[in-house]
């Protein structure tokens, strides 16, 4: 089955067809121009009490990927702002039909994902990011810290840093102020 994958992708490649992959193998990543659904947070193991996001800090910049639908998280905020640390692309799942369909269904999963319900807000999150972190997807990762008020701080090449507080408190760390549960862009040299 690998080889078979390994063998349908690099004919895509090869037609200039553009490949995404969902989660993904790592075999799979030199075709892959897209990665979807990508875990952000990592194993849950109990013994660990923080998450380092290693393979986000070795693709960024060179694979463009997206964390799971935001619309569709047990915590809408807290995804976001996973995506925002980790820089992913934004990811919904949006259908046109009310989602009073799917109940008692084998995919009331989707009970969020009614574009109507989430229209405005998905247009004004996916064009605040676009504005704020715009290009930092072509970056890579060159630090990342966590801080103990719930603070993750994210370098890119550029010099520019990301502040996420998770917090339900603002933050100022480093003389940033950082909203609760929200997030601050300091532009770096490169701008």
């Amino acid at each position: 089955a690998k080889a078979l994958h390994l063998e349908t992708m690099k004919e895509a490649q090869a037609a200039g067809q553009h490949v995404i992959i969902r989660s993904g193998n790592d075999y799979a990543l030199p075709y892959a121009d897209l990665i979807t659904d990508m875990d952000l947070d990592g194993s849950n193991y109990a013994i660990l009490d923080t998450t380092v996001p290693f393979y986000q800090i070795a693709l960024h910049g060179m694979k463009d990927y997206t964390g799971e639908p935001i619309n569709l998280a047990n915590d809408t905020v807290e995804q976001f702002l996973q995506c925002v640390e980790y820089g992913a692309g934004l990811n919904y799942t949006f259908m046109a039909e009310d989602t009073k369909i799917l109940q008692d269904t084998l995919h009331s999963g989707f009970y969020a994902a009614n574009y109507a319900s989430w229209k405005e807000e998905a247009i004004a999150t996916v064009t605040r990011y676009q504005t704020e972190m715009a290009g930092l997807n072509q970056q890579g990762i060159v630090a990342h810290e966590t801080r103990d008020n719930g603070v993750a701080i994210t370098t890119y090449e550029d010099g520019t840093k990301v502040y996420v507080n998770y917090s339900e408190q603002k933050q100022n760390v480093d003389g940033v102020a950082i909203p609760a549960r929200d997030y601050t862009v300091e532009r770096g040299n490169g701008k």
